[in-house]
């Protein structure tokens, strides 16, 4: 169904998904609970609904520079020539109470209603698909059994790195090298395994199960020539003043403990697009993430409102 409404929204010049966009989650095996809301509604009654308000700003203030910013205005103004394929636009997707995607298109109608096309009533009344889903009918039904059987997993790869003769002094680059090449385990799965390992090798964990932090605040230690590995799997890190991080749901590399240089955000990479000092350039190159697609170009500021924002 997705494959012909783009179809359909291609044939007939309907703006596409630009890099600013989010794909959004797999609901393919939840069944969603569907309302039809205006965009006071949908303001109202969704958490999490991201730059909207930046985007008016942007356009007041005619600054065209961010990418969001262009895509929101080019949804607006198709829609204000063609209404009527208000109609043919996908649901707007929200889970547990917050927005999962469609944040563009309510950007677009936010700014028709405020700015583009303020004295037509008809943004104010049209009304959006949106379909709400609720996670926990579908996790309550397998959590026991998937905590087992992650539990059991987890133990043994445990066993595995014991057997393979790793220790508690075992620098981390060789256990993560490990899981990568001979288990294929990468990213926060191995750095999660990595700490299990560190924190259960000498325990009876068998019989007691076994031992577990708050893995996002856990750091590796690592110099920035070698972080890079570390980010792009957004792991969190200790650098030569950098770091990484996990705030509010995103995933953060500061510069000197304050300064974001690199946002991921929902399934989205930023990159701070300002110029601060030679030690953040230099530390921007070292650490920018790769092979994760497109990465959108923000101001400090802006990345500040990325991380704050629920």
């Amino acid at each position: 169904m997705k494959k012909i409404i783009r179809k359909i929204l291609k044939e007939e010049k309907i703006p596409q998904p630009g890099v600013s966009s989010n794909v959004g989650t797999d609901v393919s095996k939840m069944k969603p609970y569907t309302k039809y809301l205006n965009i006071n509604e949908i303001l109202d009654q969704i958490d999490g609904i991201p730059y909207y308000k930046e985007v008016l700003g942007d356009i007041i203030k005619n600054d065209y520079s961010w990418d969001v910013t262009k895509k929101v205005l080019e949804y607006g103004e198709y829609l204000k020539s063609h209404p009527e394929s208000i109609s043919k636009l996908p649901p707007i997707k929200v889970i547990d109470d917050k927005l999962d995607d469609g944040a563009h298109r309510i950007s677009a109608i936010y700014l028709l209603d405020n700015l583009l096309d303020r004295n037509n009533s008809y943004w104010d009344d049209v009304q959006l698909q949106v379909d709400f889903y609720n996670s926990n009918l579908t996790e309550e039904i397998v959590k026991e059994e998937v905590s087992a059987t992650q539990e059991r997993h987890q133990q043994k790869m445990v066993d595995i790195l014991k057997r393979e003769g790793f220790h508690g002094g075992t620098p981390y680059q060789e256990i993560i090298w490990f899981l990568n090449n001979t288990i294929g385990m990468e990213g926060m799965e191995a750095f999660e395994v990595f700490q299990l390992f560190k924190d259960n090798y000498k325990k009876d964990y068998e019989s007691k199960g076994l031992h577990r932090t708050d893995i996002t605040k856990r750091k590796i230690r690592t110099a920035n020539t070698r972080a890079r590995y570390v980010v792009n799997n957004k792991i969190p890190f200790q650098g030569s003043n950098t770091h990484g991080e996990y705030r509010n749901g995103s995933y953060v590399v500061f510069s000197y403990g304050w300064y974001p240089l690199f946002v991921f955000k929902d399934g989205q990479w930023f990159e701070n697009e300002e110029k601060y000092s030679v030690s953040t350039s230099k530390q921007t190159s070292q650490l920018r993430p790769y092979g994760s697609g497109d990465i959108i170009y923000a101001t400090k500021d802006k990345l500040w409102d990325i991380i704050n924002r629920k």
